[in-house]
């Protein structure tokens, strides 16, 4: 998935974003096991603006509602607050952190773990039926 956006009112679209769903199937004798990841990276010029957000949110419906999953992990860098932040406001739960995860230009990394089940996106979904009276 890319989002792109028009610079200046010209016809020239230039990319703002990169996402997409990962997926590890694993089978034994228990049963199957999936592992399933949401990434995303959007241009800093765009951060702030909810596009991370937004396109969480279409990552998520596309896991939980058009394949059916269980479940669905995002991590993040420690130092990437604005990452963690969407993570939290999708309603994803922070579960960790895990050390050493990826090496990337200045060294190893670690990242917060984060997930969200079926049954809590379904009822993040659905109106509050809750009344004051």
């Amino acid at each position: 998935m890319t989002a792109t956006s028009a610079d200046g009112g010209g016809a020239e679209r230039r990319v703002v974003a990169v996402a997409g769903l990962t997926c590890c199937r694993g089978g034994g004798a228990e049963g199957a096991t999936e592992e399933v990841e949401i990434r995303y990276v959007v241009h800093p010029r765009r951060w702030g603006q909810g596009i991370g957000t937004e396109i969480g949110r279409q990552l998520l419906a596309h896991g939980f509602d058009g394949l059916g999953l269980h479940r669905i992990d995002a991590t993040c860098d420690p130092r990437n607050t604005g990452s963690s932040r969407v993570l939290t406001k999708l309603g994803m739960t922070y579960e960790g952190r895990l050390r050493h995860t990826a090496l990337i230009r200045d060294g190893w990394r670690d990242s917060l773990m984060f997930s969200l089940l079926e049954d809590e996106w379904r009822s993040a979904e659905q109106p509050s039926n809750t009344s004051v009276g």
